[in-house]
């Protein structure tokens, strides 16, 4: 979505603007934040088909993080994880034989289906699915195959890469009803690190080109949760994550002195890539490292990130912040 469009009436300029609703979906009530044009010369007021897209994937959103339910991008990630089609996932489910296709592609689950889906998130439940429903012949490689995943999830080691960006977890109002994605973070660190190598100026970027991107499209770039802090939001556990970045070789970081003070300064070890953004994502981080490319770290700070109600509504508490209710009210982009 665009600030700024034509108007279809006049020869005005209409401003996006967004405002709070309420929405019926299966005789619940959701709360969002509904988005349309209005013309600043004429007053007309209207929306477009990507508008309406976002609303309506806002309330699916809300219903399947309500009731645990895997988003279309989980299930096609877990059927290609166990080596399943979506045929056959459909038959050991006990659904129509295009169901789960259907899931994948965005039709919303009913609550009873999306249970079951929801159990799909383990593969000793899948196992254990292919053991009772004899009569759905399956190759004994997909058997091995879950079998082998049980053992290794079961191994006594704690990954942190997979803890801090599990790929399983229900999209959610804090990580911007995204998959959370390590492979994204890094790479959005190693985008900004040019205009902001030090932890605390690259923690605001990152957080605007999150935020941003909900605000226009209804999902956030990378998953990432993030908090408030007196320093402005950031991202959670940054610095456990920025040391997971330094130990895959994604970063490096050096010791610099500055006004008789060490600061520890970001520098990439490996390339941008753009090739797992979608173009709209690269157009969000373009737009944020311009926009913040010559003002002062302690402006960006608090001057900017101290306006947000992300950050004043959060800061007691020091919140993980949610992209539901802050990302629309992002008042800097």
């Amino acid at each position: 979505m665009k600030k700024l469009i034509e108007c279809p009436v006049c020869d005005g300029q209409a401003v996006l603007t967004f405002e709070k609703a309420k929405r019926i979906f299966r005789k619940e009530e959701y709360e969002l934040y509904e988005s349309f044009y209005k013309c600043n010369k004429c007053g007309e007021e209207f929306t477009t088909t990507d508008i309406d897209e976002v609303s309506i994937s806002q309330v699916y959103n809300q219903y399947r993080e309500k009731y645990g339910i895997p988003s279309p991008e989980q299930l096609t990630m877990l059927k290609d994880e166990y080596g399943l089609t979506s045929a056959s996932f459909s038959k050991l489910l006990g659904f129509g034989i295009n169901q789960y296709a259907a899931y994948e592609k965005g039709e919303l689950p009913n609550q009873s289906n999306g249970t079951l889906l929801n159990l799909c998130l383990d593969p000793g439940e899948v196992l254990k699915l292919i053991e009772r429903k004899k009569e759905v012949k399956l190759p004994e490689k997909i058997k091995k195959n879950l079998i082998s995943l049980i053992e290794e999830e079961s191994k006594d080691c704690f990954n942190f890469e997979q803890h801090y960006f599990n790929r399983k977890i229900i999209p959610n109002r804090f990580n911007g009803f995204t998959i959370p994605s390590f492979e994204k973070f890094a790479n959005m660190v190693v985008y900004f690190i040019e205009n902001a190598p030090f932890k605390t100026r690259l923690n605001k970027l990152l957080f605007y080109a999150d935020f941003a991107a909900y605000k226009y499209s209804g999902s956030s770039i990378s998953g990432m949760e993030y908090a408030a802090i007196p320093k402005g939001p950031v991202p959670d556990q940054y610095e456990i994550i920025f040391g997971i970045l330094a130990q895959k070789e994604i970063i490096a970081s050096e010791l610099v002195s500055y006004k008789d003070e060490e600061n520890e300064r970001f520098v990439p070890v490996k390339k941008f890539d753009t090739s797992i953004f979608k173009k709209e994502e690269l157009t969000i981080l373009d737009t944020v490292f311009k926009h913040f490319r010559f003002k002062k770290t302690k402006d960006i700070i608090y001057n900017i990130s101290h306006e947000e109600e992300a950050w004043k509504e959060n800061i007691n508490n020091k919140s993980i912040i949610s992209y539901l209710d802050y990302a629309p009210v992002l008042k800097e982009i």
